[in-house]
């Protein structure tokens, strides 16, 4: 594991709520109605390796795979710092995913119409985007659903 990664503790959970970029918040209401550091304690929980990324010892990051059957459920919560990060993340991103795709071969989840900083990365990292829903979640909001099949 890379110095600016490591397994996810309950502690990134706790300081990545507590910053958590704006979007992500929107997010995770918009589709559960729940609080971030009840998001990312679930995901920390049920991730099968939730990981940390971090710049200059501060948690900018948690990402995970929840296994779904034979699929696995992508998910990246962070901070508005992960842009000081932007060169070395967008760097690795593609051969993390490659890792994450050996052990699902089929890996999707759902992301808020309104996020466009994650659809973008999403469609970078070589994601299809299949259906959108209307009214998806909590809220009832428009979201897509993507998938990347290796």
């Amino acid at each position: 594991m890379n110095s600016w990664m490591q397994i996810a503790t309950e502690e990134d959970c706790k300081f990545v709520a507590k910053h958590i970029r704006l979007d992500d918040k929107n997010e995770i209401y918009a589709s559960s109605g729940e609080l971030p550091i009840t998001a990312l304690l679930k995901g920390l929980k049920y991730s099968e390796l939730p990981i940390a990324i971090y710049h200059k010892g501060k948690c900018v990051a948690i990402f995970g795979v929840v296994n779904w059957g034979n699929s696995g459920c992508i998910w990246l919560l962070g901070t508005d710092d992960i842009k000081l990060l932007k060169i070395t993340f967008l760097r690795h991103c593609k051969s993390v995913l490659s890792f994450l795709n050996k052990r699902h071969k089929i890996i999707h989840n759902f992301v808020d119409a309104r996020n466009t900083v994650h659809i973008n990365w999403l469609r970078w990292l070589g994601f299809n985007f299949i259906n959108k829903q209307e009214k998806y979640g909590h809220e009832e909001r428009p979201f897509y659903e993507f998938v990347r099949i290796e």
